[in-house]
């Protein structure tokens, strides 16, 4: 043992007393916790568990159900299926409708801008159609 400790310090720059030292550090555990044999099973429940939690996030957040935050594409139809809503001007572009239904809001009417298979179309329900083209008539 005297032997093996000369060697070591013989290659090393450390005086031997600091060699001894650290010996007796090597072999003094401290008050470290001893689970047992819970400890080995420890690691892999909690990574299970994560795993799981992360596999029910991933499939409610791909399920493809109508639940999502984004909103959908509006579906084009004809100007027919708006239900009450009457189309009072087809304007050429969306922005020339965007203006139109700014003039009709400014006016206190209701109204909406609708995209049809025709196009963009000023809709506004049915008790505010004269007025709502006696408007546009006059800012014409």
């Amino acid at each position: 043992m005297v032997a093996l400790r000369a060697r070591i310090h013989a290659r090393s720059c450390v005086p031997l007393e600091t060699h001894m030292a650290s010996r007796d550090a090597w072999a003094d555990t401290g008050d470290v916790p001893s689970w047992g044999s819970v400890s080995y099973l420890f690691g892999p429940l909690v990574s299970m568990a994560c795993l799981g939690v992360l596999i029910l996030l991933m499939r409610w957040a791909f399920s493809g159900r109508s639940r999502s935050l984004v909103q959908r594409r509006p579906r084009i139809g004809s100007p027919e299926e708006y239900g009450l809503l009457v189309r009072v001007a087809a304007p050429a572009t969306f922005v020339e409708a965007e203006m139109i239904k700014l003039t009709l809001t400014d006016a206190g009417l209701r109204c909406t801008l609708a995209p049809t298979e025709e196009g963009p179309a000023v809709m506004v329900f049915p008790e505010d159609v004269d007025a709502a083209r006696q408007l546009l008539e006059a800012t014409a």
